[in-house]
């Protein structure tokens, strides 16, 4: 027990260390304008209306007193989102709290935050006035492009756009508007055979057998994304990539916070590649996958180097994710150690797996051998019955159906199923890099999950969902209606 209470508190302090950094690079990019009193309006008797205006879409407003003031109404706080032409307004209704009736005066220390920053501001409310603050962090539109691929159906091609945010797209092929505003357009030339959207994906198909399809301009399109905001983006097929029958091409529209502070050199290939070798040196696994695509996209990458450049970016993907599903495995064994043996156990014993590979991967580094033989060396100590015990545990296996609730937004199929640590609802923004996509939907709505015995799972999360659903062990059979609450 004493080891893990050293490790629960070299985490703790690791996590703060890093919040810390973070913060202070967010505060840069975050442009605040603190509460003031707004005499273009009142409010009534007794209450004080804050609003805060933000272009940006997923703003958390939290206050010292009460917590969350958007989703955690109470009687003295009642919060709502409103869309009002381009910006989105915070509004805040407070009533005075009888224990902190000082002249009518209400204090409240106020957080405004998203993904990408945040502020505090203490704010003193009178009754009867209202107040208004802006919150702003400029993002941008990128795209990433996930690739080609066969599509099986005769004289036809395909796109693919995938996006967090596709709501607020317009999508247009040359000069075609295929999504207006993150809803398919129904006219659409011949050549385009149906344009659908699918959960957060856009599918676009195309008859390469129609004389427009003949044309370099089809061949070769100019594509390009926008919102309403005035956000904008264009883009093409890779270079050598050409929409030809039975191709498909795959994009993600993402956003992210525009990057105005710093001024970087533009690297050549062997800089790039050089920058990416030494972040692998120093096991720095995202960095160095991302800097050996940067490497790859740039115009002098020799074609015959792309292939082993590919792999050794592969391998620092597939580091990243083994680290971090090791530390989640060490997590949820302290989380079960007092409550759930077998639990504990399985979770433990899966993140010296995880080590183990590791440190297979990297011999050189000792340090994923010592976890590996320390997690050995605990699990003998703490689980000996559970340890000496042969292991017949067989994987679970769940299956059930999707439908939609009464009103709800969106498509049964392709649902991607994650595994969560909570019963907290994740950000659909973070889910995609944060959690592990253990399944998804059929075209129907059907699933099927297979639980490894040696990493259970105990909470999933249907992607755009409102609620997560716990399991346990005995978790045959799971309908789920997203959208219910």
């Amino acid at each position: 027990m004493r080891l893990n209470m050293m490790k629960n508190l070299i985490m703790v302090f690791v996590f703060l260390l890093g919040s810390t950094a973070v913060l202070r690079a967010q505060e840069d990019i975050v442009k605040f304008e603190a509460p003031a009193e707004d005499a273009r309006s009142s409010a009534p008797a007794g209450k004080a209306v804050l609003t805060i205006v933000s272009p940006n879409a997923d703003l958390t407003l939290k206050g010292s007193l009460y917590g969350d003031l958007l989703s955690g109404s109470t009687e003295y706080a009642k919060g709502e989102r409103r869309k009002v032409g381009s910006d989105y307004h915070y509004v805040v209704t407070f009533s005075l709290h009888p224990d902190l009736d000082m002249g009518g005066t209400h204090v409240e220390t106020l957080t405004v935050s998203n993904d990408y920053g945040s502020k505090d501001c203490s704010l003193s409310l009178k009754m009867g006035k209202s107040y208004t603050g802006r919150f702003e962090i400029p993002v941008e539109l990128i795209c990433v492009d996930e690739g080609k691929s066969v599509y099986a159906a005769s004289n036809a091609a395909r796109l693919r756009f995938i996006s967090d945010v596709l709501d607020e797209l317009t999508i247009r092929f040359n000069e075609v508007t295929l999504v207006k505003d993150g809803q398919a357009v129904a006219s659409l030339p011949s050549y385009i055979t149906s344009v659908r959207i699918e959960g957060d994906a856009v599918i676009a198909d195309f008859n390469v057998a129609a004389p427009e399809a003949a044309s370099e301009s089809f061949k070769r399109p100019r594509l390009s994304v926008s919102t309403r905001k005035g956000e904008s983006l264009s883009f093409a097929l890779a270079e050598g990539n050409r929409l030809d029958n039975k191709s498909s091409y795959q994009f993600r529209i993402l956003r992210q916070v525009t990057k105005t502070q710093t001024v970087q050199k533009d690297l050549t290939f062997q800089e790039a590649l050089r920058q990416a070798e030494a972040l692998e040196a120093k096991y720095d696994f995202e960095a160095a996958a991302n800097m050996y695509q940067e490497a790859m996209d740039k115009v002098d990458c020799p074609l015959e180097q792309k292939e082993a450049i590919r792999a050794k970016q592969n391998r620092m993907l597939l580091a990243r994710k083994l680290d971090y599903y090791a530390s989640v495995a060490e997590k949820r064994g302290a989380q079960f150690e007092t409550s759930n043996q077998d639990s504990a156990y399985y979770y433990y014993n899966g993140a010296r797996g995880l080590y183990d590979k590791l440190s297979q991967m990297f011999p050189e580094r000792v340090s994923y051998k010592e976890k590996a033989g320390k997690l050995i060396e605990f699990i003998i100590n703490e689980f000996k019955n559970t340890g000496q015990k042969e292991v017949t545990h067989n994987n679970q296996v769940i299956t059930g159906k999707v439908t939609l609730a009464d009103g709800f937004i969106g498509s049964i199929a392709g649902v991607h199923i994650y595994e969560v640590f909570s019963m907290d609802v994740p950000r659909a923004k973070k889910v995609r890099n944060d959690y592990r996509c253990i399944g998804r939907t059929d075209a129907k709505g059907n699933f099927k999950l297979i639980i490894e015995h040696d990493h259970p799972v105990r909470y999933l999360y249907f992607y755009r969902d409102k609620k997560v659903i716990p399991i346990d062990e005995t978790t045959r059979t799971l309908n789920v209606v997203l959208g219910e609450e």
